[in-house]
C-alpha cells in the first residue's frame, strides 16, 4: 500500500473542487455572455452544483459502508471529470445544467470518502498531520482558483476550466483504480431509498429557502425544511436500516460538538470575503484584481497554518487548539463589527490575518477531533456528516447575510448607499461575533479525544 501516493491523490481531489468551484465565480459573466442567459438563469450554474454536492454527500458516505470507500471514491472521481467535460462542450443552459448536478453528485461522493480514505489507512499518530495537508490543499484551491481560472477565461475561454478539471480527475481516477489498494471495511447494510428522497427534499428545501430567505415564498420554503428536518430525524431514530445511525452519534458527545463547532465556524465566516470584496472596491475604489490579492491574505495563512495545526493535534489535544482558532476566528469578527469608511488597508489586512491564523489552527484539529471520535467502521459516515456541516454552515451564513441585506439596502445597489452598506455589514458582523462565541463553547466542551482513541482502534 503506498500511502504517499494515496495522501497525494486524496489532496489533488481537495485541491480541485475549490479550485473548479472559485475558477468559475469569476469565470461566471463570460458564460452568461456566451449562453445567452439572464443573470437569474446563471446562478444556477453555481447553485445546482452546490444543491446537489450537499444532498449527495451522506448518501455517498452510506454506499461507501456498503460497498467500499475506494470504489465509491473513484466512481466519484472519473463521473466527476466525464461531467466536467460535457460542461466544457456545453452550448446551451439546459446541456449545462444537466452537466452540473451529475458533477455536484460524483463531488459529494468524493468529498464524503477522502477524509475517511486518509482517517482508515494513516495510523494515529499521523492522522492529525495527513489532515493537515489535506485541508491545506483546499485553501491553496480556494486561493489560486480566482487567478487561474481568470487567465484561463480571458486566454483561452470559460470552458478550458472544465476541460482541465476533466483532464486532471480523469488520469486520478485511473491512478486510484490500477494503484491504489488497501484492506476496505464494508458492511451489509441496505440502502435506503426511502429516506434518502426524504433527506434531499431536506436539503433541497433547507439551502434554497435560506438562499430566497429575503422573499415570501423563499421564507415558506425555509419553513417547510424545518418540518422535514424533524420529519427526517423521526423516520431516522425509528428505521432499522437508517442512513445515519442517529442514535449512537448522540452518545458520541466528541463527535457532535465537533460537529456544531464546524457548523457555526462556517456560518459566522463564510460571508466573510463576499462583504470584503464590497467594501474594498466601495470604499477604496479598487479593481477587482487588486481586491482579490488583498482578500488572497486569509486563505494563504491558512495554508500555511493548517498543516502545522494538523500536526500538533496528533500530540496535544484537538480541542485546545481548535478552541484558540475559533477565539482569533471571534476577534477578527469583532473587529469587523466596528468596520467604517476611515478605516485603512492595514486593518483589512491585520484582521485577514488573524482570520486566517484562527481558521487554520481550527479546521484540521476539528477534522481530526471528528475522525478520531468514531469506531472504524463509521469513517465514511463522520466524514459526510462533516462536510454536510461544511456546506450547511456557508449556506447559513450567506443567508444570514442576504436577509440583512434584504432588510436595511432592499434594491438599492451595493454602491448607491455606502451608509446603509456600513450598517448591513455591522449587523451581520455582530450575528457572527454572537455565534463565533457560541462557536468558542462547543469546540471546547467536546471534551479529550486522545483518551478514547485505543479504544476505537
Amino acid at each position: 500500500m503506498n500511502k504517499k501516493m494515496i495522501l497525494a491523490l486524496t489532496s489533488l481531489t481537495a485541491f480541485i473542487n475549490p479550485f473548479m468551484m472559485s475558477s468559475i465565480n469569476v469565470a461566471i459573466m463570460e458564460i452568461e455572455k456566451s449562453l445567452g442567459t439572464s443573470s437569474t438563469s446563471t446562478s444556477w450554474i453555481i447553485t445546482a452544483y452546490v444543491l446537489s454536492t450537499a444532498v449527495s454527500l451522506i448518501p455517498s458516505g452510506k454506499l461507501a459502508d456498503i460497498f467500499g470507500k475506494k470504489r465509491i471514491y473513484v466512481i466519484g472521481i472519473f463521473i466527476f471529470s466525464l461531467s466536467s467535460f460535457f460542461c466544457a462542450v456545453s452550448n446551451n443552459f439546459t446541456l449545462i445544467i444537466i452537466s452540473r448536478i451529475i458533477q455536484g453528485i460524483s463531488g459529494g461522493m468524493f468529498l464524503a470518502t477522502q477524509t475517511a480514505i486518509l482517517t482508515h489507512i494513516f495510523p494515529k499518530e499521523k492522522r492529525g498531520r495527513v489532515l493537515g495537508i489535506n485541508v491545506s490543499c483546499v485553501y491553496i484551491g480556494l486561493s489560486v482558483g480566482p487567478f487561474i481560472g481568470g487567465f484561463i477565461t480571458e486566454r483561452y475561454g470559460w470552458n478550458k476550466i472544465f476541460l482541465l478539471t476533466a483532464v486532471i480527475t480523469f488520469l486520478a481516477s485511473v491512478i486510484c483504480y490500477y494503484k491504489i489498494k488497501f484492506e476496505d471495511i464494508k458492511n451489509e447494510d441496505k440502502f435506503n431509498f426511502k429516506e434518502t428522497v426524504v433527506y434531499s427534499i431536506f436539503i433541497i428545501s433547507f439551502i434554497y429557502g435560506i438562499s430566497k430567505i429575503n422573499t415570501t415564498y423563499g421564507l415558506l420554503i425555509f419553513t417547510l425544511s424545518i418540518f422535514l428536518f424533524y420529519y427526517t430525524i423521526k423516520i431516522e431514530s425509528t428505521s432499522e436500516n437508517p442512513l445515519v445511525d442517529i442514535k449512537s452519534f448522540l452518545k458520541n458527545t466528541v463527535f457532535i460538538f465537533s460537529n456544531a463547532a464546524a457548523l457555526i465556524n462556517y456560518t459566522a465566516t463564510n460571508a466573510i470575503t463576499f462583504f470584503l470584496s464590497i467594501y474594498l472596491q466601495s470604499f477604496f475604489q479598487i479593481n477587482p484584481k487588486t481586491t482579490g490579492l488583498v482578500l488572497l491574505i486569509q486563505p494563504a495563512i491558512m495554508t500555511i497554518i493548517s498543516p502545522i495545526a494538523g500536526r500538533l493535534s496528533d500530540r496535544k489535544e484537538p480541542h485546545i487548539i481548535s478552541s484558540i482558532g475559533m477565539t482569533l476566528i471571534t476577534i477578527a469578527l469583532l473587529m469587523l463589527t466596528f468596520i467604517n469608511s476611515s478605516n485603512t488597508i492595514l486593518y483589512i489586512i491585520i484582521l485577514l490575518v488573524i482570520a486566517g491564523i484562527g481558521f487554520g489552527l481550527f479546521t484540521s484539529p476539528n477534522t481530526n477531533a471528528v475522525m478520531s471520535s468514531v469506531a472504524k467502521k463509521d469513517y465514511s459516515k463522520a466524514s459526510s456528516i462533516l462536510a454536510t456541516s461544511r456546506v450547511l454552515g456557508q449556506t447559513l451564513s450567506m443567508g444570514i447575510s442576504t436577509l440583512v441585506i434584504s432588510v436595511y439596502m432592499s434594491d438599492k445597489s451595493f454602491g448607491s448607499n455606502s451608509k446603509l452598506l456600513l450598517q448591513s455589514m455591522r449587523i451581520s458582523f455582530v450575528i457572527f461575533s454572537i455565534l463565533s462565541f457560541a462557536g468558542i463553547f462547543f469546540s471546547f466542551k467536546r471534551g479529550k479525544i486522545h483518551s478514547i482513541k485505543e479504544k476505537l482502534l
